[in-house]
């Protein structure tokens, strides 16, 4: 039959005798009448089934942390809906009994940036999950944080909403509509047949970091998450960089409090003052005199005195190196000041500075 029209449907009582032994036995030659219910719906070859998947917003979301691993922080909508490939909707018997909407390959970063919490504190839980207060309002069903099935009458089209734990956060979700008629409908990125696993955020295949954060920086798409070439300040031939990946400086990082992005175009260097005010009018005359991005602010619950590490939050990220700030502490019974550094031959890096000490106000 063609696509459309010459639909035949209808129905009726239909005689359904003839030949049955049993009945024969039972009642000899006065066999009595057999009536069939008997309706059919014939319709002409469709095009077949599929399922666009739609993240709401999806060329401009990244994921966003809030203020600990066990709280979600910012939110992005999956829509599935099941058509025929021609967009025409489907049949009463095609239609879904549920869309299974699975999170796939979700990152499990400890804490939520790159020093925050310390290393020693933060947890590797899944970086995006299945919030279940946030799909309450949707008829939902959360089997698990990575799995969330649609349920209620016959339907074409179901949400879920997944939620961020962490601010470099990526993974994968796929949708499957189980119709009426048992079949099973793996879906689609809309505008990519391929993508049957949606990459969250939307972002390169070989990539953890959100195409629209790219943008949104004017990075080039060449530019790989381990990259680590700022220039300046200019400094030793060969010492490019400063020491923070393009990924870590995306995720980001906790100063007095607040989260900060890395300076792509910039050298960052961090310090944790425990001196306080007496120490700033240095740090502002280092900050001038090396053109560093300093970030002078950190507080004790984001760098460690122990490993001094800024990058320590790190288990499959995009990582080049161990990066190192430096704290600055009063010491009493000196004069004037010192660095400490593990060996007095060579040029004191972060790495290799222990601390430096001040003497105290009044001494």
């Amino acid at each position: 039959l063609p696509a459309t029209g010459f639909d035949l449907i209808g129905g009726g009582k239909y005689d359904m005798g003839g030949p049955i032994p049993l009945f024969t036995f039972l009642f000899s030659a006065s066999l009595p009448t057999f009536l069939g219910d008997v309706s059919w719906d014939f319709h002409g070859l469709a095009s077949p089934l599929e399922v666009i998947i739609e993240p709401q917003g999806y060329d401009q979301w990244r994921p966003e942390s809030a203020a600990d691993e066990a709280t979600p922080g910012n939110d992005i909508t999956v829509k599935a809906t099941l058509q025929h490939e021609d967009g025409a909707p489907p049949s009463a018997l095609e239609k879904a009994q549920k869309f299974e909407f699975q999170l796939a390959n979700v990152s499990k970063e400890p804490g939520i940036a790159m020093n925050y919490p310390l290393a020693a504190e933060a947890k590797k839980t899944p970086d995006l999950q299945f919030d279940k207060a946030r799909n309450d309002r949707l008829p939902i069903i959360l089997i698990g944080t990575d799995q969330a099935d649609s349920f209620g009458l016959p339907h074409e089209t179901a949400s879920a909403i997944v939620s961020a734990y962490d601010w470099g956060a990526w993974g994968e979700i796929k949708v499957t509509a189980v119709t009426g008629d048992g079949r099973r409908i793996v879906g689609y990125l809309k505008g990519d047949k391929l993508q049957t696993s949606v990459r969250l955020p939307k972002r390169a295949k070989d990539s953890f970091i959100a195409d629209g954060w790219k943008a949104s920086k004017g990075l080039s798409s060449d530019v790989q998450d381990k990259d680590d070439k700022e220039k300046e300040p200019q400094s030793l031939p060969g010492c490019d960089g400063d020491g923070l990946t393009v990924y870590e400086e995306y995720r980001g990082f906790f100063e007095n409090g607040k989260r900060i992005e890395g300076t792509l175009d910039k050298k960052d260097f961090f310090i944790l003052n425990l001196i306080g005010a007496d120490a700033e009018p240095g740090i502002w005359w280092f900050t001038d005199f090396t053109q560093l991005e300093v970030h002078k602010d950190l507080k004790e619950d984001e760098m460690s005195k122990d490993d001094r590490l800024v990058n320590g939050n790190c288990d499959k990220c995009p990582h080049r190196v161990a990066q190192h700030g430096v704290y600055m502490e009063e010491v009493a019974g000196m004069s004037g000041g010192a660095t400490q550094i593990f060996d007095d031959k060579l040029r004191a890096r972060p790495g290799l500075t222990i601390s430096i000490e001040i003497a105290p106000r009044m001494a």
